[in-house]
């Protein structure tokens, strides 16, 4: 364990190997029995007992359980700190090749699609950039701890890119405060707020356009390039990639725009997603269903807050669409997930909390304003 090969990486995300490198020491290391826990997952998964699972899905939900297991909220951050950068793989030195620090983390928003099937990666420019974790997986019941991860070496990545004089402004987390903040303050050194609806790092736009710091490639991955994927998406991965770009905003998006964004016409999606046996309606309520549970089971927020974050009117739309895609309402759905969380009503907090940080919880628009409202909420 703690030893990461060439093979291993070629086709993996850093997160991915990581987990699969150091996640059994840090257990160990958590006072817990890294072997049973793995092997009542794949005893489920029917996979080997000693095998670390690398599907986003799977992976996703060893991440939750390992916390569960050793009472660890913050392993995620623990596994992000894992490692020195020799271990995050042909995806992170590919950037290195970059002449600008925009162009490095453009490059690895475009492929890392290609190394992890479960989330994606945004950059949003401007006076203040926007660095967002989007997981697209509506299987995912709970993303927070690999929302954690993530964001721990998106961190360690940016200040390899920039150098040291590199700091974020703000870090955002889709999950409920945890009992002790000191890791992630330790960690992302600068304002969080958690409850939000997609994972973030926000950080001066003026580093975009600055030359990378560090060109070191290790010797042993100086020849690798990582593996192009071949051809377009299919179509229906390519409408769910829409459709979670836009409710990471707070935007909503028709069929219509989607097929003008494509550059085909309605009739034309239309088709080609009834060739793959679905519809833009089956799509749109597998990712909203997606986002839905996850909020739920990840954060505090209240379900008025979740259904405006998903671009519903108001918590009764929310209510009956979850209702049909759960067989239950949101409210049932959460107790059951969370039995011992105390989620304040929406009647509760909306004495509780300002107005202005409902706003703040969709990602916030790179404007002074939003940052303000953000911050309002973040823990110092």
């Amino acid at each position: 364990m703690g030893s990461v090969t060439s093979d291993l990486i070629m086709n993996s995300s850093p997160v991915q190997i990581l987990a699969r490198a150091f996640l059994p020491d840090i257990i160990e290391d958590l006072g817990s029995n890294y072997f049973e826990l793995i092997g009542s997952i794949n005893n489920i998964e029917k996979l080997p007992r000693s095998e670390v699972p690398t599907e986003y899905h799977r992976l996703a939900n060893l991440l939750k359980n390992a916390a569960e297991l050793t009472d660890c909220e913050h392993i995620g951050i623990l596994l992000g700190q894992a490692g020195d950068t020799d271990s995050f793989g042909p995806l992170y030195f590919e950037a290195l090749k970059a002449p600008t620090i925009r162009s490095a983390i453009s490059g690895i928003a475009a492929e890392f699609r290609s190394q992890d099937r479960g989330a994606i990666i945004e950059l949003t420019t401007g006076d203040v950039a926007c660095l967002r974790y989007i997981i697209i997986d509506p299987a995912i019941d709970s993303g927070a701890i690999i929302s954690d991860a993530a964001l721990a070496i998106a961190r360690r990545i940016l200040v390899e890119l920039c150098g040291p004089g590199w700091a974020a402004e703000l870090v955002e987390l889709s999950r409920r405060e945890p009992r002790d903040c000191r890791p992630y303050r330790h960690h992302f050194r600068c304002p969080i707020a958690f409850n939000s609806t997609v994972a973030a790092i926000h950080f001066d736009g003026a580093w975009l356009d600055r030359p990378i710091a560090t060109r070191r490639v290790p010797r042993h991955l100086a020849a690798e390039l990582i593996p192009r994927a071949s051809g377009d998406p299919e179509m229906t991965e390519r409408v769910v990639l829409q459709l979670s770009r836009s409710i990471s905003t707070g935007a909503a998006i028709s069929a219509s725009k989607v097929a003008r964004l494509f550059g085909i016409c309605d009739r034309t999606l239309q088709r080609e997603l009834t060739k793959a046996q679905t519809s833009y309606r089956c799509l749109s309520d597998d990712v909203h269903f997606g986002v839905a549970k996850r909020l739920l089971q990840d954060t505090d927020m209240p379900v008025t807050e979740i259904a405006l974050a998903l671009g519903y009117a108001d918590a009764s739309v929310l209510t009956r669409a979850f209702t049909r895609w759960a067989g239950t309402c949101p409210s049932e759905w959460r107790s059951r997930k969370q039995p011992q969380s105390a989620v304040p009503t929406d009647a509760e907090e909306t004495v509780q909390r300002p107005a202005a940080a409902q706003n703040a919880l969709r990602p916030p628009p790179i404007c002074a304003q939003a940052r303000r409202e953000v911050r309002s909420r973040a823990v110092i």
